[in-house]
């Protein structure tokens, strides 16, 4: 173990952790988040509201930019987090950058299928 290995702010398994975890949790507000806007509507508020349907759409997108920009902004943020350890950044950014990308991209189409 090298002297810059030692001197790291986290141990190892505590990134690894993070880097597996944190896409995930992400996730599961970004779903909470589109369950929540695509709650039913009554057939007299629809039609009370010509633009509903955009409204709902627009919104939805939203969410969309929102989840795709939290999942990038934790890959940035912990990269730079970890700046003292090459190895540790190095080891985080290949999890987290394919998982963070499978995941909303998973979570996308899903939320397009059904």
């Amino acid at each position: 173990m090298s002297l810059q290995d030692q001197s790291a702010r986290f141990p190892t398994w505590v990134v690894v952790l993070a880097a597996l975890l944190a896409p995930i949790a992400i996730m599961l507000v970004y779903e909470t988040a589109m369950d929540w806007s695509n709650r039913p509507v009554s057939t007299q508020e629809w039609n009370s509201n010509p633009h509903a349907g955009q409204e709902l759409s627009d919104r939805n997108s939203f969410i969309v930019f929102m989840h795709a920009s939290a999942q990038f902004a934790f890959v940035i943020l912990g990269a730079w987090w970890l700046a003292t350890t090459s190895r540790q950044r190095t080891l985080f950014l290949i999890i987290a950058i394919p998982l963070s990308g499978f995941i909303f991209l998973l979570a996308t189409v899903g939320s397009m299928a059904g």
